[in-house]
């Protein structure tokens, strides 16, 4: 995430320089921004997001003579990390709504990078979440199921395959420890397998109380000054966007633009012959399917209410219960 960081920040730094304040000056940039009113700070915030996240950037340049490569390969780091750090926000609150609505975008990122596994369980999710193959209940718990709080504070949740593995590695432990020619596998799933975390946890107290006091945390070394520079430097001239466009040693790939495509050719149709039946199905788009698709006017995930726009990067999506019909719009 710190990579993400200094490239928000390098943004700000565009704005900066636009309303000549001197950025090497730290005293001047904290005065400008502690002065301004709440009105302006949302309008420099709004200013940064059209540079790196509105639909007009995300739309790939049709002249490529004036193509900015650089920035774009910015853009598209920035979007496809702006997905991870909503999906992390999500699972720490256990914001289910927001998980589901994210699982869109997961769709064509997976099918985009031929992440073939993860993309078929992400159309699986969908297909329970936005059909009538689950119930309302069922869906909420497949949500819910999928988290583990064991502090039970707002926001310690996590995922529950991570519990799974730090159980996994608490037994590899156990056996490593006590492995003898009558303890193996079958006395260790026998014994321990639904009684180690609570001795792992009852062993850490009685160290703890009665054990020398050692500190076993990693220190983590202060991002700070590294995430300053980087946005300083990247800032000058290379996350800055260049009408007559420039060329770059590395272009990204526009896996939003080649994940829509594959679900339109033949992803869908293969996960349909593979994991569903009529009912609750999902269908690959018509070719002649209108598109009405606009971005709600209060910012974020669209609701299912409303319709969805964004011009080029989209997935139109039937989905076939009893004899109703209805269409699902994936959010690009």
């Amino acid at each position: 995430m710190h990579s993400f960081e200094a490239r928000i920040i390098a943004l700000l730094h565009v704005q900066l320089r636009e309303v000549n304040i001197n950025i090497e000056d730290s005293k001047a940039v904290e005065e400008y921004l502690t002065r301004m009113t709440v009105e302006e700070y949302l309008l420099l915030v709004d200013n940064i997001y059209q540079q790196a996240f509105s639909k007009d950037i995300q739309q790939p340049s049709t002249d490529s003579n004036h193509q900015d490569e650089e920035f774009r390969n910015h853009v598209r780091y920035l979007q496809q990390v702006e997905t991870y750090a909503t999906l992390k926000y999500a699972i720490k609150h256990a914001d289910i709504g927001l998980i589901e609505r994210v699982i869109d975008r997961c769709c064509i990122y997976f099918h985009g990078s031929k992440q073939t596994n993860y993309a078929f369980e992400m159309l699986l999710f969908k297909r329970l979440l936005a059909t009538g193959a689950a119930s309302v209940e069922l869906k909420k718990a497949i949500l819910v199921n999928g988290l583990v709080n064991l502090q039970g504070k707002e926001d310690t949740s996590y995922e529950i395959d991570r519990l799974n593995e730090q159980l996994n590695l608490q037994l590899k432990e156990i056996l490593w420890a006590r492995r003898t020619s009558t303890f193996g596998m079958d006395k260790l799933f026998h014994h321990c397998a639904l009684t180690a975390s609570y001795c792992g946890t009852l062993k850490e107290f009685l160290e703890s109380e009665f054990g020398e006091k050692t500190w076993a945390g990693h220190t983590e070394k202060a991002a700070t000054a590294d995430i300053r520079d980087l946005a300083y430097e990247i800032s000058k001239r290379s996350i800055v966007k260049q009408p007559q466009g420039r060329k770059a040693v590395f272009k990204s790939p526009d896996i939003i633009t080649l994940g829509v495509r594959r679900l339109q050719e033949s992803a869908i149709d293969r996960f349909n012959a593979r994991a569903t039946y009529s009912l609750g199905q999902v269908m690959s788009p018509e070719p002649d399917d209108g598109i009405d698709i606009h971005t709600p006017s209060t910012g974020g995930f669209s609701v299912a209410s409303q319709v969805i726009k964004c011009s080029t990067l989209y997935v139109f999506i039937k989905l076939t219960a009893s004899s109703a019909q209805c269409k699902v719009a994936f959010n690009a």
